[in-house]
């Protein structure tokens, strides 16, 4: 999700630790650590539905590409190309 190297995460917590304190810090990133969790579920939770109503929609939309994919190749001429009026 967060694209933290190694030398990032250590100075965030350098920087937690100085501004937080040593008793505050665990709290702090138990806290921290539940909302992230917390919104992965909630997105997890909105992907879902979003996907499955546009199921129907997109094999529709399938299916329409393949007709017109279809019905393109028999308007091809006997050289390859297509007619143009």
């Amino acid at each position: 999700m967060f694209d933290v190297s190694p030398d990032k995460l250590v100075v965030l917590l350098g920087l937690g630790l100085v501004v937080l304190g040593p008793n505050k810090l665990p709290s702090a990133a138990r806290t921290l650590a539940t909302g992230l969790v917390r919104a992965r579920r909630l997105a997890s939770g909105l992907t879902d539905p979003v996907t499955a109503a546009l199921e129907e929609p997109r094999r529709a939309l399938d299916s329409t590409v393949a007709a017109l994919r279809h019905s393109t190749t028999g308007a091809t001429s006997s050289s390859g190309a297509a007619s143009i009026n």
